[in-house]
């Protein structure tokens, strides 16, 4: 069952701003250049829809843009955002069962496997690897807590998952190891860290 974050959702974005700033958008936002003009984009859990706005700042036409979320709530804001002459289809579903037989060059995953069990993870990944074209980027942005993390680090994730866990159901209590699965057919082409290496942003390139 998907994390809903309808009860949140007007205050999600003050809610990461409060705790971080504008790191988590940063983060986000370093992608964003590796996106090549007339691109088809996958977007998997795009929140409140900002970075719709970000993207057509880049490109104000020429990309098709699948924006896929399954809060109610985010949708309705995600549709209000001002994203150019792109053509943005709409699909309030769970990444997990949003299918399709297009292929896409850009799929873009801001914190969603932030979201999942380890087991559940794995699946969400093989279903949208499956969803790319054979030389496609995977602008990948989540948390990152490694064994030689700080203890605040582990200490500030807990809490989140806690919180999370009780206004939005979150379904797990610690960030899946998401390294191992992109090793399998992916290679890393541009890394950031940002909040001391508590927040990674990759772009991976099918091998």
């Amino acid at each position: 069952m998907a994390a809903d974050y309808d009860l949140i959702a007007r205050l999600y974005d003050p809610l990461s701003r409060l705790v971080f700033g504008r790191t988590l958008m940063q983060a986000q936002q370093v992608l964003l250049p590796c996106v090549p003009p007339h691109s088809h984009i996958l977007i998997a859990g795009g929140g409140t829809g900002w970075i719709l706005e970000r993207i057509a700042a880049i490109y104000g036409e020429g990309l098709v843009i699948d924006y896929v979320e399954p809060s109610e709530r985010m949708m309705e804001l995600s549709r209000q955002r001002l994203c150019g002459n792109n053509t943005v289809r709409f699909h309030q579903v769970p990444i997990e069962e949003f299918t399709t037989g297009e292929r896409y060059g850009i799929v873009i995953t801001p914190f969603l496997f932030d979201n999942f069990r380890a087991d559940k993870a794995r699946q969400v990944f093989d279903h949208i690897a499956a969803m790319q074209d054979s030389s496609s980027l995977w602008l990948y942005t989540d948390y990152h807590v490694a064994a030689g993390s700080p203890l605040w680090q582990r200490i500030l994730l807990r809490t989140m998952y806690r919180f999370f866990r009780i206004v939005s159901g979150v379904e797990t209590q610690e960030m899946p190891d998401m390294t191992p699965l992109f090793q399998r057919g992916h290679v890393p082409v541009y890394t950031r860290r940002f909040y001391r290496a508590f927040i990674l942003s990759v772009a991976y390139r099918c091998k």
